[in-house]
């Protein structure tokens, strides 16, 4: 495995999985951390979307087959898109008013979203993952 293969996708990708479980321990509604406040399936659906966001980056870092490597980044892309939709309905729906927090994991769910389409999208000549 060599970070030196990471583009941008992959390092947005993985820097707002990152972020989005760090996010996820602190308040989201009034005293209430994300773990507690969002529901079982609001919190596998994350789980799942940051499990996707480090597919991506293994897959660039050990040099996988192109074809894994878009296929993390299609499922990253598709998967986070959802899951920022629904997050969006809960935090906008809850009855508590939502903190910086929960901005915050919307913002870092939509980061994936964004990292994943790069990473599939980065076409360029000189792939890391060539050399």
């Amino acid at each position: 495995m060599r970070l030196g293969r990471l583009r941008t996708g992959e390092l947005v990708a993985g820097a707002a999985a990152v972020g989005l479980l760090a996010t996820l321990f602190f308040d989201w509604f009034e005293g209430q951390s994300g773990w507690s406040s969002l529901g079982w399936l609001m919190v596998l659906l994350l789980a799942a979307v940051m499990g996707l966001a480090g597919w991506v980056v293994v897959a660039a870092a050990s040099g996988a087959s192109t074809a894994q490597e878009i296929a993390a980044g299609v499922l990253a892309t598709a998967g986070a898109g959802v899951t920022f939709v629904v997050l969006l309905i809960r935090v906008l729906t809850h009855a508590g008013s939502p903190t910086v927090c929960a901005w915050l994991g919307l913002a870092f769910t939509a980061l994936i979203a964004a990292g994943g389409w790069l990473d599939i999208a980065d076409e360029r000549a000189d792939d890391p993952a060539t050399t």
